[in-house]
């Protein structure tokens, strides 16, 4: 029979009871904790060294004394393993798989350091499994949804290479809050009414309501103002419909940046194959009127590239692609149906 030595500070659950683990360092023969050991949430050296202790005794047909009661080591094995999934359970699945998180978001350690207001060390220690905080946790999982809807969440490049901690700061708070309007909306079925969102004007109205709205330098938006046309405005009874034009505002924010890079990739295509293209009859064209084809339709393509550059995000602009590849087919070039099916996505 083995007497352990009981450091206070590991607790384990057993049969409902909080029972003091015993600490040893000896290895139990390769694999036994294999599982436990090669993921980062569950290193624990105590813990470790426990059910490392606890293989060894079941091994050697030892019995084990804790807390004055008598029991084999595959009994104290099966709540030392409740102990370690109870102190080693991530917060979230963030918290399990940072690095994938940060490579989602397009980001390096360096970066995500200075954006989450911590050091590299910090950062590092989180991703090799100590748990992240909740301010932290709150940040990345605003980012991914943000991101995710091709919404900007990121500061301007100036105050990231100034460090500019104040405006770092501001820039994770409003995304924050952009992601909890959108959750809110999302989570009642969405705007109860038909908002339109003018990007031009930088204005959502619905009936009586007028928000206004600023374009950051980093692609997002912040509110400006907002007034009703009826009744002097109250944030607090206006609340929902503040939230709904927040929603209708991201929306269209979003479709923005996922049509424009759809835009552009149509646009380049174009070009890379300006110079196939069908013609009417058995004959080619002769080289002059093939090259004035080709130019041609590389007109279309810079006309498209100008569109995406000037996007506001409404369905009309989708009616000017549609002119643009209307343009196209009479010219005989045909984008493939993804490229086009991409742009339809973003726009309708």
């Amino acid at each position: 029979m083995v007497n352990t030595r009981l450091p206070k500070e590991i607790l384990a659950a057993r049969n409902g009871a909080a029972t003091l683990v015993p600490e040893a360092a000896s290895h139990p023969p390769p694999g036994l904790y294999k599982n436990i050991e090669n993921n980062p949430m569950q290193r624990r050296t105590r813990g470790l060294a426990a059910y490392r202790a606890a293989c060894d005794l079941q091994a050697n047909g030892s019995k084990l004394q804790v807390l004055g009661a008598t029991i084999w080591p595959i009994e104290y094995l099966q709540f030392v393993i409740i102990y370690l999934a109870m102190i080693e359970k991530p917060v979230n699945g963030i918290a399990a798989a940072l690095d994938e998180t940060l490579a989602f978001l397009g980001i390096d350690h360096e970066e995500a350091a200075k954006l989450l207001g911590v050091s590299a060390r910090t950062l590092r220690r989180w991703v090799d499994g100590e748990e992240i905080p909740g301010p932290a946790q709150a940040a990345l999982r605003a980012w991914r949804e943000l991101h995710s809807r091709h919404l900007a969440w990121k500061p301007d490049s100036i105050s990231l290479f100034e460090n500019d901690k104040a405006q770092i700061e501001r820039a994770r708070q409003h995304a924050e809050q952009v992601a909890h309007i959108i959750k809110t909306v999302e989570e009642r079925g969405g705007t109860r009414d038909p908002w339109t969102v003018n990007m031009a004007r930088c204005l959502a109205t619905f009936g009586p309501f007028e928000v206004g709205f600023y374009k950051l330098a980093n692609g997002g938006f912040s509110f400006s103002a907002y007034r009703r046309l009826d009744v002097p405005p109250d944030p607090a009874r206006d609340q929902p419909y503040l939230e709904d034009a927040a929603f209708a505002i991201s929306k269209a924010f979003s479709r923005i940046a996922a049509a424009r890079p759809a835009l552009q990739r149509v646009a380049s295509y174009i070009r890379q194959h300006s110079s196939i293209f069908v013609t009417d009859g058995p004959a080619s064209l002769p080289a002059p009127e093939r090259k004035k084809r080709q130019r041609d339709i590389e007109a279309v393509a810079d006309k498209i590239d100008e569109l995406a550059a000037s996007l506001h995000g409404n369905s009309a602009e989708y009616n000017q692609f549609e002119e643009l590849l209307r343009q196209l087919h009479l010219l005989g070039s045909f984008p493939t149906i993804d490229l086009v099916s991409d742009v339809a996505k973003a726009l309708l």
